[in-house]
């Protein structure tokens, strides 16, 4: 899977308009909105501008995001063809919301 750094990992989560996101110390939150709602599915995202999301770092937002058997549709919502209301239709069919 091709790597992103935290900059592009915050920038795909802010485009996806369904995310919220919260600066806190040492991470920036990301809890996905329904119907203006915060929910409990969430994924935090480095401060840090040198850090790579790689193989691993990316297999612990995918299973945050409840996309831990999907690993196709995690990559679909990466590169941002996977959008954020079918994202949310994926999480109520699975019985996540």
């Amino acid at each position: 899977m091709k790597t992103y750094s935290s900059q592009e990992m915050r920038t795909i989560f802010n485009k996806k308009g369904c995310f919220h996101e919260k600066k806190k110390r040492d991470h920036h939150y990301f809890f996905l909105m329904v119907d203006g709602k915060k929910t409990n599915i969430f994924t935090k995202i480095s401060h840090s501008v040198s850090i790579q999301y790689s193989d691993w770092l990316l297999s612990r937002v995918q299973k945050q995001l409840r996309l831990q058997t999907e690993k196709d549709k995690f990559e679909k919502l990466l590169i941002c063809t996977f959008q954020g209301q079918d994202y949310i239709s994926y999480l109520k069919q699975s019985g996540y919301l």
